[in-house]
Formats: structure tokens, sequence, C-alpha cells
């Protein structure tokens, strides 16, 4: 989802209420308290989009300790600001809302997903973009700044699970990035499979895990956590059982599995 839409999302729950707030928020008055509050903490003045590492330098203690019950509403209004820096492509601001947003309301794992997402893909380009594109910035160099976004990612990912640590959806995204970024089948099929046993994994996982195992070449293992899947499920005509069979049919024709072998053998 890009972060137009998700401002899109958020203001659509919150009515005209938070479009007054929004305002305020666009000319910096909303976190203007903030900023005062933490200096008043630090006893040194604090300005909030020159914060890169608040959480590490505040610590959770004094963040929440000033907040108070007014944490998440400042989280909310912080990720609007990331907008307004994502929109201008700056990552410095970017960088430090995502801090902010991340500090303050680490029970939101929409922030972390979503701020791992902007990480890993939008400043790449930004990143290439800025250094003269694809036509000027040779194969290598683009390579290098993916990686180098991705790993930033990845470790705010790692971070978040400190905070989740049972999140399907989290390890899922460290597996995305592996797999869409890094190119890295093995890694990525390591985070998709502890991600398989845990609540809320969605049905793509499935048939994901199931291709990165035979990218790995392990097509007897994909074939048999295929079965399982599928007779897991309770109702066979569902189109997730459907797109099931249809690989578990063309790994049988692959792995050469006699007729009356088959999963559907009569």
């Amino acid at each position: 989802m890009q972060l137009a839409e998700m401002k899109v999302a958020f203001l659509g729950k919150s009515g005209s209420i938070a479009v007054a707030l929004v305002i305020l928020v666009s000319t910096s008055l909303f976190l203007r308290p903030l900023e005062h509050a933490l200096s008043n903490e630090l006893d040194y003045p604090i300005k909030i989009d020159e914060i890169s590492e608040l959480d590490d330098a505040l610590g959770q203690g004094v963040i929440l300790g000033v907040l108070g019950g007014l944490r998440t509403l400042f989280a909310d209004f912080a990720w609007l600001q990331l907008n307004q820096c994502w929109e201008r492509q700056d990552r410095v601001g970017l960088n430090a809302y995502i801090q902010l947003a991340t500090s303050m309301h680490p029970q939101s794992e929409y922030f972390w997903v979503n701020s791992a997402r902007i990480l890993a893909y939008d400043v790449s380009h930004w990143r290439i973009a800025s250094n003269g594109g694809n036509e000027l910035l040779g194969p290598e160099a683009q390579e290098r700044i993916h990686a180098e976004q991705a790993f930033r990612a990845i470790e705010l990912l790692h971070k978040a699970l400190q905070y989740h640590p049972e999140s399907a959806p989290l390890r899922l995204e460290v597996g995305k990035i592996y797999l869409n970024r890094l190119k890295d089948y093995e890694l990525a099929t390591e985070w998709f499979a502890r991600a398989l046993n845990l609540k809320g994994v969605p049905d793509f996982a499935v048939r994901v895990y199931s291709d990165l195992l035979c990218k790995l070449g392990r097509q007897q293992e994909a074939y048999q956590f295929l079965t399982q899947e599928y007779l897991l499920l309770s109702e066979k005509n569902s189109v997730h059982a459907q797109i099931l069979l249809e690989r578990i049919d063309a790994l049988e024709m692959n792995l050469n599995i006699p007729p009356g072998e088959r999963l559907l053998a009569e």
C-alpha cells in the first residue's frame, strides 16, 4: 500500500476531527509540545525532525514517561508527518519519524511493516535516482544500494520482533525482503517456514513457501508440504484448495509419481 493510500485510510477512520489535526501536523504545531516535553526532560533542546535514533538515544522509559496515555495519538500524527517526508523524498525526516512512530507505539505492527517496506523499496529507488538513475549507475552500484536498504529494513523488523515475538506478518515481511530484494532463497525459505505455524498466516504464504522449496530443488519436500496443507483444508472446493491441488498435480508430474500413488488416485 502506498503511503498516500495509508493516509486516506487513516483519515477515513477519524473524520473531520482528524482533518483538522492533520492541518496542525502539517505546520508542525501538533508535535511542538512533544519537543518541549522532551527538551525539559533532557535539559537540552530537542528537535523532532533532527532525531535519527530516538529510542536508542532516549529510551522507551523516557518516551513513555513524557507522553503517558497520549503516546498512541502522538504516534499516529508522527506517522502522518512521516507521510509528508515521504512525499518530499526527505530521507532524514523519514528516518526520524520512523523512529518516532515506532518508539511511541511499538505495539502497532502496521508502523513496523510499512516502515520496513519504505526503507527496502522506496528509499532504494530514491537513492538510485539521486545518483543518476539506471542510465548512469551501474548494476553493481544499484545492487549495493538495494542490499543496504534491505538490511536496514530487516534490522528494523528484527527490532519489531522484540515487541511481537509471535508475529507471522513480521516474519513474512523479512522473508519477502530476502526474496524480492536480496534474492536469497535459502533465507527467504527459512523466514517463511518460521511464520507458517503461527496465527494469522495468509494463504499466499503457503504457496510462496512451496515455490521457494522448488527453487531450491526440494520438490519432494514441497510436494509433501502441499499435500499436508491440502488435506488440512476442511472445504476441498475452496479457491485456495484448488490452487494447491493444481500445484500438487504439477509436482506429481515432475516427480513422476505413479498414477495409483497420487493424492487423488482412484
